[in-house]
């Protein structure tokens, strides 16, 4: 899994630059929820802590006001612009979707702790839904967002799952899907890629999926796009209304 751990952190540069280095750190604010002015219509600008106190940033798409809501955890790219093909096919099918950013800035690479504190970014994002009222939670991760949105979910008692071009293991960051943490995915799940990724090979995120207990399911897309960029393709709404009809049948809103 060597050189596909190499690609997946390295598609950072797919949409940003290919500066490197380590951000300041800057105290914490208090663990307090920032809610700022609501823009565009349909979109809410938050912030939160981490589990772990550090500041993040998201935004809270209305969709409707049941208990289900879906997180999406970013590809190493760190970019949530890439979701939006999928956030307006959930929140017109009445579900509140929360996007976020992890700690690091996405014209950086991130180091190894930063990769490993995404587990730490999407409990935060998680407390944050909770605190809008979810009791019903959906993890969606792409890349390596879904390797963190793995390791969480058992814990998180998500209801549903969904993992977009995954692999089950960075040994070059210390960071897999630990035997314990595929146990605990005893919820519904998702598995999504292109036939041809370019970044993640279809046979990395097919061996997360057989390493995963059941209920599980396949979906494989014609191309060479990862991740989230197939939402920006000709395969984009095929995948947009898989998930959709997926969390219909395990996530009702």
């Amino acid at each position: 899994m060597r050189r596909v751990g190499v690609a997946l952190v390295a598609v950072v540069f797919v949409f940003a630059g290919c500066a490197r280095g380590n951000p300041s750190v800057e105290p914490s604010p208090p663990l307090q929820f920032i809610t700022p002015t609501a823009t565009p219509a349909g979109m809410e600008a938050v912030s939160f802590p981490a589990a772990d106190g550090e500041r993040l940033t998201g935004q809270w798409w209305y969709g409707g006001r049941g208990p289900t809501v879906v997180v999406m955890s970013n590809m190493g790219d760190n970019n949530p612009e890439g979701w939006e093909g999928l956030t307006g096919p959930l929140t017109e099918r009445g579900y509140p979707v929360l996007t976020y950013s992890f700690r690091y800035p996405r014209s950086l690479a991130p180091t190894a702790e930063q990769i490993a504190a995404t587990m730490a970014d999407l409990r935060g994002a998680i407390a944050f839904a909770q605190s809008r009222g979810a009791t019903r939670l959906v993890l969606i991760g792409a890349s390596l967002g879904g390797m963190a949105t793995a390791k969480v979910a058992g814990t998180a008692h998500a209801v549903a799952v969904v993992i977009i071009a995954s692999p089950p293991d960075l040994p070059e960051y210390r960071f897999t899907v630990e035997a314990s943490e595929l146990a605990a995915l005893t919820m519904p799940k998702l598995f999504a890629s292109s036939v041809d990724d370019s970044v993640v090979p279809l046979s990395a995120t097919k061996a997360f999926y057989d390493a995963a207990p059941r209920p599980k399911e396949l979906k494989t897309y014609e191309g060479n796009r990862h991740g989230l960029q197939i939402f920006g393709g000709p395969q984009g709404w095929v995948l947009s209304q898989d998930i959709a009809e997926f969390l219909a049948l395990y996530a009702a809103p």
